[in-house]
């Protein structure tokens, strides 16, 4: 899963749809439920990922997140949703624990490298 880049659409609590693209949707996923991944999904807390692709670069992620939110692919994901009912897709949590899953057993082979990202807090004193 080295160099993969997902897409993504989630659905919010009002109904409205939010896309994006990242490298590690696990974190992602987490930041979006927490408020902090990004300004729409503060204000309109996700409910579920109900859209997902893999694309093997981040010049390729941005085209096709452009793409999605041009007025064809809003439609396009505004179907979906209709179609499948209100549960699109297998749940966020579950998608995830399965690439988290894959990326461990990767890891295990000796595939890719685990990187864990360091977090720097600020002293106050």
């Amino acid at each position: 899963m080295e160099n993969k880049w997902f897409v993504y659409a989630i659905l919010c609590d009002n109904g409205s749809v939010y896309i994006g693209q990242t490298n590690d949707l696990l974190q992602r996923w987490e930041l979006h439920k927490k408020g902090k991944a990004a300004q729409w999904t503060k204000k309109f807390p996700p409910l579920r990922l109900f859209y997902l692709e893999e694309v093997d670069s981040q010049a390729n992620a941005l085209h096709r997140e452009r793409e999605l939110k041009k007025t064809t692919g809003r439609r396009m994901l505004k179907e979906l949703l209709q179609k499948s009912g209100s549960q699109a897709g297998e749940p966020a949590e579950k998608l995830l624990e399965r690439i988290k899953n894959e990326k461990l057993g990767q890891a295990k082979e000796g595939k890719i490298r685990l990187h864990r990202r360091k977090r720097y807090e600020q002293k106050t004193r």
